[in-house]
């Protein structure tokens, strides 16, 4: 098999600002037979890409509060071609913005608050899959998700953690969502860590 990746990224600072941004590209040869394909056919590859710009502001509110403020704009590429008896590709192509603000609050040393909102815009959600013979899927289904999000972070002790939160996400076509999640980390050793997770 074989493989070629490219990547590109950078980061621009002003003040409470920083634009960034990263490009990376992969295109892989796979003539092994993955998924029962035809044995050493040149024509089952894949395509992954994926681009990342973002605009940030962070901004010190006081002593342990810090307001955040995210713009972003990603751009997902996933092409693949699968050489069996009746030739199969499929592409999809994801373009979304995002837009995000938190506010993080230190109450203690030892204890941090973390409050926010999102609105994320899936400008394109395209999908196809095809052989030679018919088209199975072909759809692009856009759609707006707003989130209202908290997490609570405490230390317990120099080895233990805990950490409880919430997300609540509206879909513009499907029912809303409320996911807790939950956290327990324990350090016994320097060398060994010990978790207790929940999510949904």
């Amino acid at each position: 098999d074989w493989d070629r990746s490219t990547s590109l990224n950078g980061r621009l600072l002003y003040g409470d600002f920083a634009l960034q941004g990263y490009l990376v590209s992969r295109k892989k040869g796979v003539p092994t037979g993955v998924f029962e394909t035809l044995f050493n056919d040149g024509r089952t590859e894949t395509l992954d890409e994926l681009a990342f710009v973002e605009l940030l502001y962070e901004r010190n509110l006081g002593p342990g509060k810090t307001l955040r403020v995210r713009n972003s704009l990603k751009h997902y590429n996933y092409r693949g071609g699968y050489a069996y008896e009746a030739f199969f590709s499929e592409k999809n192509v994801a373009n979304w913005l995002t837009h995000e603000i938190n506010y993080r609050w230190d109450l203690r040393a030892n204890h941090r608050l973390v409050a926010g909102v999102e609105y994320q815009n899936q400008l394109r959600t395209y999908y196809r899959a095809q052989d030679v013979d018919e088209v199975y899927f072909n759809s692009d289904i856009p759609r707006d998700i707003f989130s209202l999000f908290v997490q609570d972070e405490y230390q317990i002790r120099s080895d233990l953690s805990l950490t409880l939160g919430a997300r609540f996400d509206r879909y513009q076509d499907l029912e809303d969502v409320v996911t807790p999640r939950g956290a327990l980390v324990y350090h016994p050793l320097e060398t060994g860590t010990l978790k207790l997770l929940y999510g949904e």
